[in-house]
C-alpha cells in the first residue's frame, strides 16, 4: 500500500464483518462499516481489518464483563471497569495489545487502521470511533491516577468514562433491523439528552422508540405497503389504520409513544422535548421528526397526525417523506453506484438542513441516472476489462448523447435549480452535503461530476448544465471505476512519491513527480502523470498510462495495456521503456497525432500489440537520439503506423503488419519490417535490412561511382519481398544474401542503367535461390570465398578462379561451374546443368557437393578422362542425371577418404560410369540401371545396387551389401590368409541374386545368412581355389536352405555356438569351435561339427549323410519329428567306417563310432 506522506487510499467495503457478541457492542463494529468519513477516507481493507479488530476486542470486553460479574445488570461502575482490567491484562493483555494496534512509522495495525483516519460518525459530542471507541478499546492497558493509559503511556479516558459508555453500548437499543435503528441510534448519540437528562432515562426513550419501530416493521409487513419500495400518504393511511384496527396494539403503541402529562415521562416521551438537539429536514429530530412519526398510530383529521393531546401534528406527506427517507432502499442497480444513493440519504449535513422529500428525490434522481450509466457501460463494453477510462467516457457520452430521447431524461434527471425551480439531481446538489470522498464533497462535487456524463465535453472536462467547465473526464472515470467497479483508488500529490498496490487490483493516479509505483497482484489502472515514472504493474491485466516524461513502464504477468497520446510537436509524453512481462501486451495510441516515443524496444519487453486505431491521426513510433534497438519483431500492430528511428545506429524491427521503416539520414542501420507488406529505406551506411513477413520493398540507389549505398545485408522473410533499383546505374550491395534472406524479387526494371548485385572482398554468401530477376541484372561475387545462389530465372554463375565455391542456380534452366576447391553446387529449381571437367591425374576440379533441386537436373562431365569428385550424394541433392558421353575418356564417380553417403537411387547414368568410393566407411547406392560399384579400398562400406542388374564389391572390412531390384552380383575375393574381405551381410532384394567368387583360394566371410538374405546362388564357379563360406567368432545363424552352390564350396561356422543350415543338395559343412547345431537338410552332406557338444538335426529324407566327427556321449542326433518310432525304429549297424544309423532309405554314418556304442541316449526325439 502507499508508502509516501501524500499518497492515499480508497476502497469500498464490499463484504462487511459484523459483530458477533451478541450485546450492543456490536454496533460500534457497524459504525465502523458505515461510517461514511472513514468510507471516504480510508481503504476499505483498513475499514474491514479495524471492524475485525473491535470485534475481536469486544468480545475479551464481555468475557471480561461476563468472568468479572460485571455484566450481571448490564450497568457498569467504575470499580468493574478496573475489574474488568485486571482480567484483562492478566490473561489477554498481548492479544489485547495487538488487537487495539497501534500507528507509530506510518504503519497502522488492529483498530488504529481505522482509528483517526476520517470516522465522522458522533456520539453525544464525541467522535464514536475516534474517542468513544478508542476509549473503550484502551481497557486493557494500565490505569494510573484513574485513567487508561494509551499505546504511548499518555493517559486516556478515565475510567469513569469508559464505565459510562460500556454501559451505554452494552445493551442494544436498535434491534428492528430497518432504517427506523437509525433513529433510535440518534437519540443515543444526542449530545442534548447527554447534557439534560440521564443515561437511564435516554436509554428508557431509546427502547420505547425501538418498540415502536418493531411495531411499525410489523405494520409495514401485515399490510405490505413498502413493497414498491416507495410509501406514499394512502400508505400512510393504511399503516395507521393497521395500527388503529386492534384495540390490544393501539393501546401497546399508545403506551410506547408515552406522555409527559403531570411532570411524569414514559415511552418515548422520556427523551421528546427533553433537550435533544440533532437536526434532521430541518427540524429537530427527536422532537419533530421521529415524534410525528410515532404520533402513526393516532387519529388522521385534514391530512395530519393528531398528538397525545388531539392537537394537529405532522402532516401525513411529511411522515410519507421521513419513512421513505428511513425505510426505503432508493438505491437499485445492484452495483457499487448504489453507495453514492445510500449516502445521499445518510449525509448528515445534507438530513441537517433539506427536507426528506428533496433528499428521497434527489437519490431517486441520482438512482435513474445510475441505471442509465449501468445500461450504456454495458451497451459499450466499456468495463469488460474491469476499467472505465477516459476514452470508454467519451464514447459513452457519445452514445448517451447520440439518442435524444435518452439525452433528454437524462438532462431531465440531472436536473438544475434556476430561479425557484429546483429538479432532478438538484434537490441534493448544493444543500449542505458533508460527505467527502477523495477529499471532495461526495454529492456537490464526485456525485455531480458523474451525472454531468450526458453533458457537452470540452478540453477534457463535461461542461455543466450552464455551459461552465465541470468536472474532469479522468476525475469521472476514476469516480466510476471506484463506485461501480468497486476499485480501490490510490491517489498521490505532485511530489515524488513511492506507491505500492496489493493484490486487489487498484486504480494508482500517481500525481505529478518522478513516482516509482508497485500496483501488485490484480488487474490494475496506473496513472504515471507527470514526471520520469517508473510503474510496475505485477500480476493480473494492468492498464498504465505512464504519461509525460521519460518512464519505465512493467506490466508484470497478465495481459497489459500502456496507453499513450501527444507528439513530438504537441505534448509528447517522453521516451519511454517497456517491459509487458508475460500475458499478451498493448501499447495503445489514443487522441489525435501521437507519436510513442521509445527509449528501447524488443522482444524481451513483452508488449505483442501497438494500437493506433484508437488514434484520429497519425502515429509513429519514435526513437530517440541515441543508437536505439526498436525491436517489434514480436509485436503486432493494429491501425496505421510508421517507425523512425530518429537519430543514432538504431537497430529497427518492424510489426507483424505493413509498416514503412525509415533508418535516418546517417548511421549503420539494422531495419526488419516484420510481418506484413513494409517498405524499407537503410540509406547510407552498411546496413541490415530484414523485410519479415508480407511482401516488403526495400529501396536502393547509386552506383560505385557515385551515391553508392553500401554493401547491405538482406532478409525479406514471409511473402514475396522486393529490393528495388530506382534512378540510373545502380549496384545493389550486398554484404550476403540467401534464401533466408526471403527476398523473392530484384527489380531492376525501374533503373535507366546497368544493374548488378555486387558481393564485397570478402567471403560472400550471394543467394537468389528464392528470388526472380526483373529486367537486366548480372550476379558479380566480387573478391572471396562466395557462396552464391541464382534466381528463379535462368542464371549462368560463374564461382571465379580460386576458393571453395558455394554456387547454386536457383530456378530456371542455369549453367553452374564451381572450378578448382570443394565447392558446393546446387541447381535449385529447373533443369540445371554442373560442368565438370578434370581428373586426379590433371586439372581435378575436387569433391564438390551437388544439390540439383526441382527439375530434370545433370552433371556433364567434358574434356578426357573426367573424375567427378562428391563429398557425398544422395536423392536429397536431386540430381537425376549423370552424362558421360560427352567426355572421350573413362568417367568415374569418385568419393573422398572420408566415411560418404554416395546414394544415386534417384539418378540415371548416360554412358559408360563407374562408381568408386574412395576411402572411408561410405554408404553407397547405385541407380536405377545397371550400376557398377566398388567400395574403395578400405573401410567397412554400405552398399545397395538399387534396381536394375548390378555389380557390387565390398572390399575390405565388414560391409552390408544390398542388391535391391534385378538379379545382382556380388563380387567376392581374397582369404583369410591374405585380401580376405572381412564378414559382410547381404540382402539380394528382389530377383535372382548371386555372391560370386573371384581369384584364388575365397573365403566369403559371413556375420549371418538366412533365407531372407534373398541371396538365391552362391557361385564358386569362377574361383581357380578352394571357396568357403566362412561365419565369424559370433553365435551365427548360416541358413542356406533357400540357396543354391554352385561350383564347389564348403561351408565354415567359424567360432562361436553356430547354426548351420545347409542347402537341398550335398554339402560339405565345418561347425568350428562351439556347441554348434548342424542341419545339413537333403542331399548327401559331409559334415564335422569341430570342437564342442554339436547337435546334427536330420529331417525327414535327409539323404545319406556322414558326421566325421561324432563324440559320444558329448553329441546327440536329433530326429523329432522324424522318426516316429523313436529309437527302436532305427537299424543301427556297424561297418567298415563306423557305425550306420538308416531308416526308411535315409542313412547316417557316424565315421569311427562303434554301432555297439549308439544308445539312446544319443538321440533326440
Amino acid at each position: 500500500m502507499p508508502t509516501s506522506s501524500g499518497v492515499r487510499s480508497y476502497s469500498l467495503v464490499t463484504a462487511p464483518a459484523y459483530g458477533v457478541t451478541g450485546t450492543g457492542l456490536d454496533q460500534i463494529v457497524e459504525y465502523i462499516h458505515r461510517d461514511p468519513g472513514l468510507a471516504g477516507a480510508t481503504d476499505g481493507k483498513d475499514i474491514k481489518a479495524g471492524a475485525q479488530a473491535a470485534n475481536s476486542l469486544n468480545q475479551l470486553i464481555v468475557q471480561a464483563a461476563k468472568a468479572t460479574g460485571a455484566a450481571a445488570d448490564k450497568v457498569f461502575t467504575a470499580a468493574e471497569v478496573s475489574a474488568m482490567n485486571a482480567y484483562l491484562r492478566s490473561n489477554f493483555q498481548m492479544q489485547w495489545t495487538l488487537l487495539h494496534g497501534d500507528d507509530e512509522a506510518g504503519s497502522e495495525t488492529g483498530f488504529h487502521r481505522v482509528q483517526d483516519d476520517g470516522g465522522s460518525t458522533r456520539y453525544r459530542g464525541e467522535k464514536l470511533i475516534d474517542t468513544v471507541a478508542d476509549g473503550l478499546y484502551h481497557m486493557g492497558f494500565e490505569i494510573r491516577d484513574a485513567r487508561f493509559l494509551n499505546e504511548d503511556g499518555d493517559p486516556n479516558a478515565s475510567v469513569g468514562q469508559v464505565a459510562e459508555w460500556l454501559t451505554q453500548f452494552f445493551t442494544d437499543h436498535s434491534t428492528s433491523a430497518t432504517g427506523l435503528d437509525r433513529i433510535t441510534d440518534l437519540i443515543m448519540a444526542d449530545a442534548g439528552l447527554d447534557r439534560r437528562i440521564s443515561d437511564a432515562q435516554i436509554a428508557a426513550g431509546a427502547d420505547a422508540a425501538n418498540g415502536l419501530n418493531l411495531m411499525l416493521r410489523d405494520a409495514l409487513s401485515a399490510t405490505g405497503v413498502a413493497r414498491d419500495e416507495w410509501i406514499s400518504v394512502q400508505d400512510v393511511v393504511a399503516l395507521n389504520r393497521y395500527l388503529r384496527a386492534d384495540a390490544g396494539r393501539l393501546a401497546d403503541w399508545t403506551r410506547l409513544h408515552g406522555d409527559d402529562e403531570k411532570c411524569l415521562e414514559t415511552g418515548f416521551h422520556k427523551v421528546q422535548n427533553d433537550g435533544a438537539t440533532t437536526t434532521f429536514f430541518g427540524e429537530n429530530l427527536a422532537n419533530t421528526v421521529a415524534d410525528g412519526i410515532y404520533h402513526l398510530g393516532f387519529k388522521i383529521r385534514d391530512g395530519h397526525l393528531l398528538n397525545e393531546d388531539g392537537d394537529r401534528n405532522a402532516s401525513l406527506s411529511d411522515v410519507a417523506d421521513w419513512l421513505n427517507y428511513f425505510l426505503t432502499d432508493a438505491s437499485t442497480t445492484g452495483t457499487g453506484l448504489d453507495r453514492i444513493v445510500d449516502l445521499i440519504k445518510s449525509d448528515r449535513g445534507l438530513a441537517r438542513q433539506t427536507e426528506a422529500g428533496d433528499i428521497n428525490q434527489g437519490a431517486k434522481a441520482a438512482d435513474a441516472m445510475n441505471k442509465i450509466i449501468v445500461d450504456l457501460i454495458g451497451r459499450t463494453g466499456a468495463h469488460a476489462d474491469g476499467w472505465i477510462t477516459v476514452e470508454e467516457l467519451s464514447e459513452i457520452n457519445r452514445l448517451l448523447r447520440g439518442n435524444t430521447a435518452l439525452l433528454k431524461r437524462w438532462t431531465d434527471l440531472h436536473g438544475d435549480d434556476e430561479g425557484d425551480q429546483v429538479s432532478g439531481y438538484h434537490f441534493v446538489q448544493g444543500n449542505g452535503a458533508t460527505t467527502n470522498f477523495f477529499g471532495r464533497n461526495l454529492v456537490d462535487t464526485v456525485g455531480d461530476g458523474i451525472y454531468h456524463l450526458g453533458f457537452e465535453i470540452r478540453d477534457g472536462r463535461f461542461l455543466n448544465e450552464d455551459g461552465d467547465a465541470n468536472a474532469s473526464l479522468s476525475d469521472v472515470a476514476t469516480w466510476l471505476n471506484f463506485f461501480y467497479g468497486q476499485a480501490p483508488i490510490i491517489l498521490g500529490d505532485e511530489a515524488a512519491n513511492t506507491i505500492d498496490g496489493d493484490e486487489r487490483g487498484e486504480q494508482i493516479n500517481a500525481g505529478g513527480g518522478n513516482d516509482s509505483i508497485s500496483a501488485g497482484a490484480g488487474n490494475d489502472l496506473v496513472y504515471g502523470g507527470w514526471g520520469s515514472d517508473r510503474v510496475r504493474g505485477g500480476d493480473g491485466n494492468d492498464l498504465i498510462y505512464g504519461g509525460s516524461g521519460n518512464d519505465s513502464l512493467e506490466g508484470g504477468s497478465g495481459e497489459d495495456i500502456f496507453r499513450v497520446t501527444g507528439s513530438a510537436g504537441c505534448g509528447l509524453e517522453g521516451y519511454d521503456r517497456y517491459d509487458g512481462g508475460a500475458g499478451t501486451d498493448r501499447i495503445v495510441a489514443y487522441g489525435g497525432k501521437v507519436d510513442i516515443g521509445l527509449a528501447a524496444f524488443g522482444p524481451a519487453n513483452g508488449v505483442e500489440i501497438v494500437d493506433a486505431s484508437g488514434a484520429s491521426g497519425a502515429v509513429r513510433l519514435l526513437g530517440d537520439w541515441n543508437d536505439n534497438l526498436l525491436d517489434f519483431s514480436a509485436t503486432s500492430f493494429v491501425g496505421k503506423l510508421s517507425i523512425d528511428g530518429g537519430g543514432g545506429r538504431d537497430t529497427i524491427i518492424g510489426s507483424a503488419g505493413d509498416d514503412r521503416i525509415d533508418g535516418g539520414s546517417w548511421g549503420d542501420q539494422t531495419l526488419s519490417g516484420g510481418e506484413g507488406n513494409d517498405v524499407l529505406h537503410g540509406g547510407t551506411g552498411t546496413d541490415r535490412l530484414s523485410g519479415g513477413g508480407g511482401g516488403d520493398t526495400f529501396q536502393v540507389t547509386g552506383n560505385v561511382g557515385s551515391g553508392f549505398e553500401g554493401y547491405d545485408r538482406y532478409d525479406g522473410g514471409a511473402g514475396t519481398d522486393r529490393i528495388v533499383a530506382y534512378g540510373g546505374k545502380v549496384d545493389i550491395g550486398l554484404a550476403a544474401f540467401g534464401p533466408a534472406n526471403g527476398v523473392e524479387i530484384v527489380d531492376a526494371s525501374g533503373a535507366s542503367g546497368a544493374v548488378r548485385l555486387l558481393g564485397d572482398w570478402n567471403d560472400n554468401l550471394l543467394d537468389f535461390s528464392a528470388t526472380s530477376f526483373v529486367g537486366k541484372l548480372s550476379i558479380d561475387g566480387g573478391g572471396g570465398r562466395d557462396t552464391i545462389i541464382g534466381s528463379a530465372g535462368d542464371d549462368r554463375i560463374d564461382g571465379g578462379s580460386w576458393g571453395d565455391q558455394t554456387l547454386s542456380g536457383g530456378e530456371g534452366n542455369d549453367v553452374l561451374h564451381g572450378g578448382t576447391g570443394t565447392d558446393r553446387l546446387s541447381g535449385g529449381g529447373g533443369g540445371d546443368t554442373f560442368q565438370v571437367t578434370g581428373n586426379v591425374g590433371s586439372g581435378f576440379e575436387g569433391y564438390d557437393r551437388y544439390d540439383g533441386g526441382a527439375g530434370t537436373d545433370r552433371i556433364v562431365a567434358y574434356g578426357g578422362k573426367v573424375d567427378i569428385g562428391l563429398a557425398a550424394f544422395g536423392p536429397a541433392n536431386g540430381v537425376e542425371i549423370v552424362d558421360a558421353s560427352g567426355a572421350s575418356g573413362a568417367v568415374r564417380l569418385l568419393g573422398d577418404w572420408n566415411d560418404n553417403l554416395l546414394d544415386f537411387s534417384a539418378t540415371s547414368f548416360v554412358g559408360k560410369l563407374s562408381i568408386d568410393g574412395g576411402g572411408g566407411r561410405d554408404t553407397i547406392i547405385g541407380s536405377a540401371g545397371d550400376d557398377r560399384i566398388d567400395g574403395g579400398s578400405w573401410g567397412d562400406q554400405t552398399l545397395s545396387g538399387g534396381e536394375g542388374n548390378d555389380v557390387l564389391r565390398g572390399g575390405t572390412g565388414t560391409d552390408r551389401l544390398s542388391g535391391g531390384g534385378g538379379g545382382d552380383t556380388f563380387q567376392v575375393t581374397g582369404n583369410v590368409g591374405s585380401g580376405f574381405e572381412g564378414y559382410d551381410r547381404y540382402d539380394g532384394g528382389a530377383g535372382t541374386d548371386r555372391i560370386v567368387a573371384y581369384g584364388g583360394k575365397v573365403d566369403i566371410g559371413l556375420a549371418a545368412f538366412a533365407p531372407a538374405n534373398g541371396v538365391e546362388i552362391v557361385d564358386a564357379s569362377g574361383a581357380s581355389g578352394a571357396v568357403r563360406l566362412l561365419g565369424d567368432w559370433n553365435d551365427n545363424l548360416l541358413d542356406f536352405s533357400a540357396t543354391s552352390f554352385v561350383g564347389k564350396l564348403s561351408i565354415d561356422g567359424g567360432g562361436g555356438r553356430d547354426t548351420i543350415v545347409g542347402t537341398a543338395a550335398g554339402d560339405v559343412i565345418f561347425g568350428g569351435h562351439g556347441a554348434d547345431v548342424v542341419d545339413g537338410r537333403g542331399g548327401n552332406d559331409t559334415i564335422t561339427g569341430g570342437s564342442g557338444a554339436d547337435t546334427f538335426v536330420f529331417g525327414s529324407a535327409w539323404g545319406r549323410d556322414v558326421v566325421n566327427d561324432f563324440q559320444d556321449g558329448l553329441d546327440r542326433l536329433d530326429f523329432r519329428g522324424t522318426v516316429p518310432g523313436g529309437f527302436k525304429s532305427l537299424k543301427i549297424v556297424a561297418t567298415d567306417h563306423g557305425a550306420s544309423i538308416s531308416w526308411a532309405g535315409n542313412e547316417v554314418l557316424l565315421v569311427g563310432v562303434k554301432a555297439a556304442d549308439v544308445g539312446a541316449a544319443d538321440f533326440i526325439f
